[in-house]
């Protein structure tokens, strides 16, 4: 209703005034997916390296792996903020 039917997301700047409780909600999603300490993602991630750290080979080659998925994510996520706020 606010976007007036647009779905394209160059198009939605400053929709982060109209409905700011949906702006708290997206920001606080933000930082889950990306991982952010004491927040879901943080704990399963946190599990996923303790995992790779016990078994198995090339456990510095994984986790170099998984902290250039986290810097991606936590990049096109903040583009998309950027284009929303």
């Amino acid at each position: 209703m606010a976007t007036f039917g647009s779905q394209d997301i160059r198009l939605l700047g400053g929709i982060g005034l109209l409905i700011p409780f949906t702006s708290v909600i997206f920001a606080v999603s933000r930082f889950c997916l990306i991982g952010a300490p004491f927040l879901s993602a943080f704990y399963s991630k946190h599990l996923i390296l303790e995992k790779i750290l016990i078994g198995g080979p090339f456990p510095l080659f994984r986790v170099l792996l998984i902290i250039v998925a986290t810097f991606f994510t936590a990049k096109y996520v903040s583009r998309r903020v950027k284009c929303v706020l």
